[in-house]
């Protein structure tokens, strides 16, 4: 997989959003730049080449990469169109890292399922959700519009909105925050679609997204507390890291959360000065980890909820959220 994205009309869109902009990179900034970037996407893919799992996953750790290289920096349009290169590539060096550990699984049905598992790696799409709030929110705001769902009472605060998150959809199959973070990974992008007259209308059907999904849509959107720290910490720590596996040996492990904090911290760095060594290192972490997963004996789930703020907020206001990582 080799990134691409037209400079000519990153730069195009750029003059357009900032042709009186000085100073330094604020946070509206990057909400418009990433805006710029779906627009762009939305024509011609930047990525191409890659299952669907690993695609959705690269277009949400651009989003990362750009937030964390680009803001507070001081703005020009070639500085921009250099990072924005800078980030594709090494989103390009993620997947090749994931592709390369794949590529010693025995059987196809493996390749996918470990695509799968590194695809729903939730703690990047919360922050991204956090980075793209003012992209999101009007979307949805669409589709609830669209399916007849009245506005959310103000008395429903964000701890309110967060427990029934923890609950199970209408389907029973998962927690409506898991059902949400699904949708917004592979769908983020793709909530709303603009008609001939300029007008974003819902995209509902054609996702095949249910009222349900769209309710929990809508609570997602009064989780405005906490910010992206917050929700990294609530996912990794009480989530992913009451998780553990364990082996023959009754050793436990906890190599969903490694897994997905591997991937998560790779989205965050730059500046590598050694790339067969970055990528070694990685591979053979990653390597480590999907071992340990496919050698459990078990899975289990810690007794105790470990401590983050979002926790912390919740864990009072309905005994519910004592179970949050078994329905997650």
């Amino acid at each position: 997989m080799v990134g691409h994205i037209d400079e000519n009309e990153l730069r195009t869109k750029l003059q357009r959003e900032f042709k009186d902009k000085e100073g330094k990179i604020e946070q509206k900034d990057i909400s418009k730049l990433l805006n710029i970037i779906t627009e762009i996407n939305r024509k011609r893919r930047i990525f191409t080449g890659i299952s669907s799992p690993l695609d959705n996953l690269a277009y949400n750790m651009l989003y990362k990469q750009i937030y964390s290289r680009i803001r507070f920096e001081r703005y020009t349009e070639d500085y921009i169109v250099s990072k924005m290169n800078d980030c594709i590539k090494h989103v390009d060096l993620i997947i090749d890292i994931i592709m390369n550990v794949a590529k010693e699984l025995e059987s196809d049905d493996q390749k996918q399922a470990f695509y799968n598992l590194m695809g729903n790696n939730h703690i990047i799409i919360a922050e991204v959700y956090k980075f793209k709030w003012n992209f999101f929110i009007p979307s949805i705001n669409i589709l609830c519009r669209k399916a007849g769902i009245q506005k959310l009472n103000d008395k429903i605060t964000s701890e309110y909105a967060m427990v029934k998150l923890c609950e199970l959809t209408d389907s029973g199959e998962c927690s409506r925050l898991q059902r949400v973070f699904d949708i917004l990974m592979k769908h983020g992008d793709d909530l709303t679609i603009t008609d001939k007259n300029g007008i974003e209308q819902s995209n509902a059907d054609k996702l095949g997204l249910t009222e349900d999904d769209i309710y929990s849509l809508q609570l997602i959107t009064r989780t405005y507390r906490w910010n992206n720290i917050d929700f990294n910490k609530f996912l990794n720590d009480s989530i992913y890291n009451s998780i553990y596996i364990e082996d023959n040996e009754h050793s436990l492990n906890y190599s969903i959360s490694n897994l997905y904090n591997t991937v998560f911290d790779m989205s965050e760095s730059n500046g590598i000065s050694n790339i067969e060594s970055y990528k070694k290192k990685n591979i053979d972490k990653i390597k480590e980890y999907l071992n340990e997963l496919m050698s459990k004996e078990r899975m289990g789930i810690d007794n105790e909820i470990r401590e983050s703020k979002v926790y912390n907020h919740i864990k009072n206001i309905n005994t519910l959220i004592l179970k949050i990582s078994r329905i997650m």
